[in-house]
């Protein structure tokens, strides 16, 4: 049986590159009745992850305390940013709201959203290790990002076990 698609070429709506559609990307898209994008792969995956940040810090203030910390999240975010070792306390809680089944749901989810609190870091056992994130049991690290147990690290990320080292990407027991 012959396929019913061909392969597409299309022009992205932001960067004005040619991209294609697949055969078997057509078909999905009609399975499940969507339109075909009208933006490339790459730009799309940019807007999948743009909610993510883990490199880039701020100064800003504590919403919980008012004290200045630094976060992941700029001054302007729209929710309140606690200091990490606030924001694991037991003594606060989050806030409620009731749906409201005549009003759009993703509309509720966003406005609770930005009501939620959020940790400024993500670190535990971080030692002198300030301007880092997503990281436990650093000891006078700066500007280190996803790393486990280590040591006089500098701009590094993703480095486990590993002691005295500069500007290095992934590395293990180094």
């Amino acid at each position: 049986m012959p396929c019913p698609y061909k392969k597409m070429q299309k022009i992205c709506k932001i960067t004005g590159k040619s991209f294609v559609i697949t055969e078997r990307d057509q078909a999905f898209y009609d399975k499940i009745n969507v339109p075909y994008p009208e933006i490339c792969h790459e730009e799309r995956l940019k807007r999948r992850l743009v909610f993510r940040n883990t490199r880039t810090l701020y100064k800003r203030t504590c919403s919980r305390t008012g004290k200045s910390i630094i976060s992941r999240y700029s001054p302007d975010a729209p929710f309140p940013v606690y200091h990490c070792d606030e924001w694991w306390k037991d003594d606060w809680f989050p806030p409620e709201q009731e749906f409201d089944f005549n009003r759009p749901f993703f509309e509720q989810l966003r406005q609770l959203s930005d009501r939620c609190p959020r940790a400024s870091l993500f670190n535990k056992r971080a030692y002198n290790s300030d301007y880092c994130n997503i990281a436990d049991g650093l000891k006078d690290c700066y500007m280190t990002f996803v790393s486990f147990e280590s040591r006089n690290l500098i701009h590094c990320q993703r480095v486990f076990m590993s002691s005295d080292l500069v500007d290095c990407y992934y590395c293990i027991r180094c």
